[in-house]
């Protein structure tokens, strides 16, 4: 499992966060006319710890998490949530056979946008976006 598979299955059992987003947690970008409040997230960077003896198992990733919702209290309180479950998180989340441990994780930035409409009808939307660092590792799949 990767780490962005592993955030969407932690993220999912969330219930603070389902009952703003309910299933509307998207990698990478939130579809165009979906319904809202949702959550789009996706990698921003990323690499793996490097040692003389070669490359480690533990990797660094920032993941950026983007609320987007039809007024910027929704997006804002989104965002919260995204905080308050990430902010210094540690844990095993698994799925299956396979898991990721994440050994640490940070956040970084925030910040607030307002996109105007596209059309005549007057209204945009509003996100909140976070941006956070993991370190983190994969472990093998159970036989």
């Amino acid at each position: 499992m990767t780490l962005l598979e592993a955030i969407h299955v932690y993220l999912s059992s969330k219930t603070a966060l389902t009952a703003l987003v309910s299933t509307r947690i998207y990698r990478v970008i939130r579809p165009q006319g979906s319904e809202l409040p949702a959550l789009a997230y996706r990698k921003v960077s990323g690499s793996d710890e490097l040692y003389q003896s070669g490359t480690s198992t533990l990797g660094q990733t920032r993941i950026g998490f983007t609320c987007w919702a039809a007024d910027p209290s929704q997006a804002e309180a989104i965002r919260d949530v995204i905080r308050d479950v990430l902010q210094n998180y540690s844990g095993t989340i698994t799925s299956g056979a396979e898991s990721v441990v994440v050994v640490r994780s940070h956040l970084e930035t925030d910040a607030e946008f307002y996109d105007p409409p596209q059309d005549a009808s007057g209204s945009g939307l509003f996100s909140a976006s976070i941006d956070v660092f993991f370190w983190w590792r994969p472990t093998a799949p159970n036989p």
